[in-house]
Order: structure tokens, then sequence, then C-alpha cells
């Protein structure tokens, strides 16, 4: 047990108060200008007019869409994705009544965590069939009936779009709150997890729910960061037990708590190391959960160019990956995968091996390859190292798999992986360009590898 009671990691009424207004003010004086942060929406009655509720379905379907996109991608990446989607899918009902394939994922492309796209599409599909006044107040209710969407999405769209006073959960609230309430444990799990829910519930502003989350995560992502957090400037330090600690700590006195109402049986009772003792705040709270080794694979993959004879353009080779494992459904260029496997002891040889298994007649349609070298693409679990070859093709080239032809400008737009476009650069010897205005998109047009010059849409 530690030598601490539970009751260390609450605020009385007063502390509250108090967090909620340093927040906020904190907020006013900083917050970052993004271009879905607008005011939230009162709701209108239940027996009001449908036009009353389009201001507030607009809003919620913003929040959701940049909520969507900002897990796990950073905020300049997403303003320029979020405007984007926007410019094409203005609406929720555009974007539940738009193609996956070839209007939504596209959109996506290059972003990465696609599974993320998947589940915005459905929610939005879902969203579009309730009448406004079905659509559920609770996040519990949303975590429940909504596809794709978690505690805390339905927390960050109810409280910013709706002002529905709701908590928030976060790697950014988690880090605050552990440090402000001086959580020494996992937080990410367990009874850690549940007490930092609850405090998270308790705390936002019913007043003001939307930017006080919002403010919650603007203090962790500017102020109270895992290695250099200021301290010295956070509006909450004199309410913060894990920084009143570090100040004991740095005068070289002893932490004493009161223990009246029982141990606490959330925190870990290790002793504080050296290490600790010298950076008290960022090494104590929260404690890191331990990241899972990644684990190393290997490709070999071909970048095959040919010429329109007609319109002159160049055009490239893609198919779609698997449904299911990495990356599973979207399109790539042709691939021999290996796994944990070693490498080929010949790559050469292999790469011809793979040209028998993929093109017809292989050895009249490669005009001239060359080996393009090879590159690292790093997810959350798999560091993927890709052999490239590049190859140019003769333009009555085919194949004998579901391959198609794309042309260069379509590859933007088709819904390519992030790991194929950066092994084509690779291969061309590209810079990675800006994403394109989008206001005048339409569906890439694929040509089908195994019959030449028809047309389809993806």
């Amino acid at each position: 047990m530690s030598s601490h009671s539970l009751s260390l990691h609450s605020y009385n009424e007063v502390e509250i108060k108090q967090f909620q207004k340093h927040l906020i003010d904190f907020y006013e004086e900083t917050k970052r200008v993004l271009p879905w942060r607008k005011k939230g929406c009162d709701l209108p009655a239940k027996d009001a007019p449908l036009n009353e509720w389009e201001t507030p379905i607009q809003r919620l379907y913003e929040v959701l869409v940049s909520e969507i996109m900002l897990q796990q991608t950073r905020v300049e990446t997403v303003k320029r994705y979020y405007n984007k989607w926007m410019e094409t899918l203005p609406t929720l009902q555009a974007c539940a009544e738009a193609d996956y394939n070839t209007q939504v994922m596209p959109l996506w492309s290059g972003m990465g965590f696609y599974t993320r796209c998947k589940r915005l599409h459905q929610a939005c599909q879902y969203l579009a069939g309730l009448k406004p006044k079905e659509i559920p107040l609770s996040a519990e209710k949303w975590s429940k009936d909504i596809p794709g969407v978690g505690p805390y999405t339905a927390g960050a769209v109810l409280s910013i779009a709706w002002k529905q006073p709701t908590g928030i959960v976060d790697g950014n609230v988690i880090r605050v709150l552990s440090r402000a309430l001086a959580i020494h444990s996992d937080c990410s799990k367990g009874k850690a997890n549940t007490l930092i829910w609850e405090l998270a519930n308790a705390l936002v502003d019913p007043e003001r729910p939307g930017d006080f989350n919002q403010a919650l995560m603007e203090l962790g992502a500017i102020t109270c960061t895992p290695q250099s957090p200021q301290c010295s400037t956070c509006p909450v330090s004199d309410i913060c037990k894990g920084y009143q600690e570090q100040i004991v700590i740095s005068d070289k006195k002893k932490l004493k708590y009161d223990i009246e109402d029982g141990p606490c049986s959330i925190c870990s009772t290790d002793p504080p190391s050296a290490e600790t003792l010298q950076n008290w705040v960022v090494n104590r709270y929260p404690i890191r959960p331990q990241k899972t080794k990644q684990r190393e694979e290997r490709a070999l993959v071909a970048i095959f160019q040919k010429t329109d004879p007609e319109t002159k353009e160049k055009l490239f080779l893609i198919r779609k990956r698997p449904t299911v494992g990495l990356l599973a459904g979207l399109w790539d260029f042709p691939t021999m995968e290996y796994g944990e496997d070693a490498w080929p002891k010949d790559i050469e040889a292999e790469f011809k091996r793979c040209l028998n298994l993929w093109l017809q007649k292989e050895n009249l349609c490669v005009k001239k390859h060359q080996s393009r070298g090879r590159y690292l693409h790093i997810f959350s679990h798999i560091r993927k190292t890709s052999h490239v070859f590049y190859a140019i093709v003769t333009p009555e080239t085919k194949t004998k798999e579901d391959f198609f032809w794309i042309s260069q400008s379509d590859l933007d737009h088709v819904g390519m992986c992030e790991l194929g476009l950066k092994n084509y650069r690779g291969a061309l010897d590209l810079k990675k360009r800006k994403l394109t205005s989008l206001s005048n998109f339409k569906a890439p047009t694929l040509i089908p590898a195994k019959q030449q010059n028809v047309k389809a849409e993806a």
C-alpha cells in the first residue's frame, strides 16, 4: 500500500472552481486559431422545426471530423486534411452518401491509421439516419450505439459541439490530471484509468464544458508536456499536487501525508529513484506503460511505369492490399511480403521471379529496371523495410493478377497508403508533395491491366 490516502487524488469544491477558472482563463489567452474551433451550440427544443437543427448538426459534424483526425496525428497535418475534407464533403449528409472507396478514402490518403477513416464514415452514416432529436446526448450512449466512436470522441464531440457537461480522457489529459492530483500509476488502464475518468467528469465546467475540455488538452499539448513541463508558468501550478511535491523534494524535505481515511490502493509503492528525485514531476507522473517492441518486416516492391501511347501520360501499376491485415484494402504497388523472414540471398533474381508471378511474357515487357535501394517506414508496432525496384515496361504490358494502371496525377486521390507513396517517391527520387486542392475533385480513373484501354471507376 502507498503512504498516502486516496483523498490525495481529489479536489474540494473551492479547488475545483479554482481549477476551472484558471484553466479557462489560460485557454482564452493562449488558444490556437484552428478551422474547427467555433462556439458550441445550444440545442433547440425537442419539438423545434428541422431548420433549427441545421447549425447544431453542422457543428456536430465538424467536431466529429476534427476529433477523429486528431487521434495520433499532428495538428498542423490535420489542418490541411480537415480543410480538404470539408471542401469536398461539407455536410454530414454529404459524407454519409459518399462512396467510401472513391470519395471518402482518397481524402484520407497519406494520413495513416486508416481504420479511423472507415469509422468516421460509418459514424456519419449512422447519425444521418437518425432524426436530430434521436441523437443521444450522453457519451456512454454514443460509445455504445454509434459505430467507431469511443468514450473520448463521444465526450469531445458532445461537450465541444453541443455544450454537454461530460469529461474527456486522452494522453494529454492523463498526463495533466496524474500530475495535478499526484497519481503515481499507469493511468492508461485498470483502477487508475477509472479514477482519471471520474476526475475528468467531476472537474469539467458545466457552464463551458467544451472550452474546459479543449483547455485541458491545450495545457497538456503546450505547457504540461511529457519531458519539459513549464511548471513555473502553468495556470494551475498552485494547486498541482505533483508540483507542490517537487518543491518539497527540491528543499530536501520529506513528504508527509494524512492517511486517516485509509491508504491508497492505486499508486505504485516503488521507492523513488535518484533520477526521479532530480525531476520529480516528469519521471513520476504518470508511470509510463512499457512499449511493445516493434517487429521487423521486409518486402520487395516494384514500381512499374509505362507511357500511354495516346496521351503520352505516365501510368503506374497498382492493386489493392488484402482486406485483412496491415493497411487492409488500401491501394499499393506490387509487393512481395517476407514478414519477419530474412532477405532473399539474391535480390535481383528474386525480382525476376516476382516478374514471372505478376506479368505476362515478362521478358518482353520490361524495357529496363533498376534497384532503387531500401526504404524504412515505421508503424506503431512494425518497422517495415521495402527493397524497391523501378521498371519501365512496354505500353502493351498485361498482368496475371488484378492490377490497374493509374496516372501520376491520380495517385494523390486514389487512397494510396503512405507506405506505397514513400516507396514511389524513393523510386522516382521525388520530394513529398503538398496536398492539392480538391475543389474540382473527381474520382481517379483506373485502367485494368488485364484488359488494355478499358476504363473503370474505382
